[in-house]
């Protein structure tokens, strides 16, 4: 099969069922059973996103040691976080034949040391707000003539009075850790992996030569899986994709804005009373003795 017998060949399109039946001599794109497994424009737009990820990590820590960048550590945090979704998701249209094992295993690190790295960084702030709150808890009592200057005095005394080793043993000191364990594997996959931009869709899926629910293979020769879904009529998108995907993106949102006129409403904290001969709502100020300042970390 040449290249040449690709030419003229259209991407898929989410807009409606009818896709290319030339799936089997594309490049392009790889489509079976109504469902797209790799998208040749995809491996790009993964490996775009996987570049991000390495340099929002790197600039992350970058802005941790060097002081001047420093109020910039937690947004390339994010970045990383959210350019590691998005890397992943594009991922799921660059399918031809699988991962290897040890692959797997440097994903798994990655994905490990996300999850628990942002695990311990909560951590360390909810127990540091704790103890910034309990060391100014008495001064507020006395008294105060700035309170976010004594929050920050205290944070900056909390932090400087710990001895190296609770330094080193601190949930914070895990979060560094486990996000440059993160960051190195999916690093070295980036840079490991064949970047010749010569990307295709070059395999097509076929049935195994065995008995399964889905096909009785035992008997036959290699099947092609068909490009169309003999069930595709009793899926829930069957009527019109455009319409489920109206539906999943905007009635959520109607819902929740639904939801939240209701509430807000009835449950935002006022007392209804008689003005007048007429039923209103009275906003009473609620004082509460067990506030707690917050602490900005």
């Amino acid at each position: 099969m040449t290249d040449s017998a690709c030419e003229g060949v259209a991407l898929p399109t989410l807009i409606t069922r009818e896709y290319p039946k030339a799936t089997r001599i594309s490049l392009d794109y790889t489509y079976s059973l109504d469902k797209l497994s790799c998208v040749r424009q995809f491996y790009f737009i993964h490996l775009t996103f996987a570049y991000l990820v390495v340099l929002s990590g790197l600039a992350c820590f970058t802005a941790r040691l060097y002081p001047p960048l420093r109020s910039w550590h937690a947004l390339f945090g994010r970045s990383y976080i959210v350019c590691m979704l998005w890397c992943m998701a594009t991922s799921l249209l660059v399918h031809n034949t699988g991962l290897p094992v040890a692959v797997l295993v440097c994903f798994l690190f990655v994905l490990l040391g996300l999850t628990l790295g942002w695990t311990c960084i909560k951590l360390h702030q909810q127990f540091l707000e704790r103890a910034v709150v309990e060391r100014v808890q008495e001064k507020v009592k006395a008294g105060l003539d700035n309170l976010a200057s004594e929050l920050h005095n205290a944070r900056i005394n909390i932090l400087e009075s710990r001895t190296t080793t609770e330094r080193i043993l601190s949930y914070k000191a895990a979060h560094g850790a486990l996000m440059f364990t993160s960051w190195l594997n999916v690093a070295g996959r980036l840079f490991g992996s064949n970047q010749s931009g010569d990307f295709t869709c070059h395999t097509y899926p076929v049935y195994k030569q065995l008995d399964s629910p889905k096909f009785k293979g035992a008997n036959a020769s290699l099947t092609y899986v068909p490009i169309e879904d003999p069930a595709y009529s009793q899926m829930p998108w069957a009527f019109s994709l455009v319409g489920w995907s109206l539906c999943l993106g905007l009635l959520p949102l109607v819902v929740a804005f639904g939801f939240g006129w209701v509430y807000a409403s009835c449950c935002g904290g006022g007392k209804r009373r008689m003005v007048g001969g007429v039923s209103r709502v009275i906003r009473v100020p609620i004082e509460r003795s067990d506030c707690q300042p917050q602490c900005s970390i």
